[in-house]
């Protein structure tokens, strides 16, 4: 079910547009329902995709924002699209937390990469290697020469099919305002961002929970406690005694909100329409979120909603350490992919990009405070699905983390203080909020990829499939290996996912061979659709 007939008083958002020079039909599969507006305009075609009011998204005459609740705020998460009389003007957040995609050539600007592709799919051999490298599209390249996208804070004009852009000044480069905050200043944010939104908001109000950090927070934050839908899915063969499972019932017991878990089995079955929306710019992988999101529809049963994500906390909260550096591998570091991407046949590593990068932001790498931002930035084509799927579903979602004010403040704390986010755990040991982990009871192993890839049909590499950096017999050890998953392959699953024993075993070299073969093929699978 998806909340898209403006049958009701309900949480209206725009999820996407596209601007070009002719009319281009899109549906998005993941919500054939969904809502288009068309804008016949002087110098192109605008399509709006959206549920609710429109009227409501429209923060000044002719200025609509992709925020929720909708807002002219680009120092949060957000993406604002000017309609003027001779052209139309497109500015991104500060993190770039909605990805911009535009191909200059054919004149068409959208959030859907796959409709910005035109027939011209010539390769950008470095566009490619990079984003085999990381998993997904990063430093404003994709894997097609005539397909980029926008870098943080910038603006995109389009007057008839022709494009200027314009990056503006920084605001990370502000950091020092912020010094001296304390704890509390940053908790006072959270309360009075959270309230605020609470209160623009109707209905019920669905929090993913796990058992970390950051839906912790989201949770501990609402006001209204009768409104709040805690809902969690486990990643462990047994999803009912999973670790997430088991805090996050605890979790929301303590605070008096309803839990409900969710069982995941058919997510790889979504590739298609993960593929759809993602295209080109990242690998197939968040499958799952689009079977999770599906099934809290149905229960709630086309009854008006909202989300909020954790999107963010852990990494600018303090989850991971930095050191000061300008080695361009580091950067590739920084984006954190673990592991999941493909390593390059017969191509030494290079960091052509990451040097460009470096050159241009220098100012980000001799502030070991905003290393957090890089990461953030590296990676925000990848972990955007974390908001724009729900809300494609009909669950508009927000975060408080991605504001401006509170990744400044959390910033700015102590590096003792950050350092395994010792200001949160014991904010929420002070709360009686850090349940108890027991290892006995609660199972810690993620298994949830091979149950997953046992319930589907798997459709290997095609024969015809082929680019640059992957050879033939490299495609061929991937589909024998996931198209036939064995006793042999199974122990070393069982094995590799077990506590203590996977790091022994790593010390032999035996790592985990399911997890390596999926991260290649869900990465190559992307381009190969994208080729057909």
């Amino acid at each position: 079910m998806y909340f898209c007939k403006n049958t009701f008083v309900m949480n209206a958002k725009i999820v996407g547009f596209i601007l070009s020079k002719s009319k281009i039909n899109y549906l998005p599969k993941i919500n054939p329902n969904i809502q288009i507006k068309d804008f016949d305009l002087s110098m192109g075609w605008l399509s709006l995709y959206y549920y609710g009011d429109l009227n409501t998204c429209m923060v000044k005459n002719g200025v609509y924002s992709m925020g929720f609740p909708a807002s002219d705020n680009l120092l949060d998460h957000n993406l604002l699209i000017h309609i003027c009389q001779d052209e139309v003007l497109v500015e991104n957040d500060w993190l770039q937390s909605i990805p911009l995609y535009y191909n200059s050539k054919e004149g068409v600007v959208s959030t859907f990469p796959k409709v910005c592709l035109g027939e011209n799919k010539a390769i950008d051999k470095q566009g490619l290697f990079d984003y085999l490298k990381y998993g997904f599209s990063v430093f404003e390249r994709t894997i097609f020469k005539e397909v980029r996208f926008l870098s943080f804070y910038s603006s995109l004009r389009y007057k008839l099919g022709d494009l200027s852009i314009t990056q503006k000044e920084d605001p990370a480069k502000r950091i020092d305002e912020f010094k001296g905050a304390s704890e509390q200043d940053i908790w006072n944010k959270f309360d009075n961002y959270c309230r605020k939104r609470e209160e623009r908001t109707v209905g019920d109000i669905v929090i993913p929970t796990s058992g970390g950090y950051d839906s912790r927070i989201a949770n501990y934050f609402m006001h209204d406690r009768s409104r709040v839908k805690n809902y969690t899915y486990g990643i462990s063969a047994n999803q009912e005694k999973s670790f997430e499972v088991q805090q996050a019932k605890k979790i929301a017991k303590k605070l008096g909100h309803h839990w409900e878990r969710i069982h995941l089995k058919d997510a790889f079955h979504y590739s298609g329409h993960w593929h759809d929306l993602y295209a080109f710019s990242t690998h197939l992988h968040g499958m799952y979120h689009i079977e999770f999101y599906h099934k809290i529809n149905d229960i709630l049963q086309n009854k008006p909603a909202s989300m909020i994500s954790g999107m963010g906390g852990d990494v600018l909260s303090g989850i991971n350490t930095y050191t000061l550096s300008r080695n361009p591998q580091y950067l590739n570091y920084l984006a954190y992919t673990h592991g999941i991407n493909y390593k390059a046949d017969g191509c030494k590593d290079e960091f052509r990009s990451e040097q460009e990068f470096i050159d241009r932001y220098s100012y980000l790498m001799e502030d070991i405070r905003l290393y957090p931002l890089i990461t953030m930035r590296i990676k925000a084509v990848l972990i955007s699905y974390v908001l724009t799927v729900p809300s494609m579903m009909g669950l508009p979602a927000w975060t408080p983390f991605l504001n401006y004010e509170s990744a400044m403040l959390m910033l700015n704390l102590p590096p003792e203080r950050r350092k395994n986010r010792a200001w949160v755990s014991e904010f929420f040991a002070s709360k009686d909020l850090l349940p108890g982990q027991s290892l006995f009871f609660n199972d810690t192993k993620n298994r949830l990829n091979l149950h997953l890839h046992n319930n589907y049909n798997f459709e290997p590499l095609s024969n015809d499939f082929s680019m640059p950096y992957l050879s033939d017999k490299r495609k061929q050890e991937i589909n024998d290996y996931l198209g036939n998953i064995g006793l042999k392959s199974k122990i070393n699953y069982q094995l590799t996912t077990t506590r203590v024993i996977k790091e022994v075993l790593k010390r032999f070299g035996i790592t985990n061979k399911f997890s390596a073969s999926l991260s290649d093929y869900q990465t190559l699978k992307a381009i190969e659709m994208s080729l057909k």
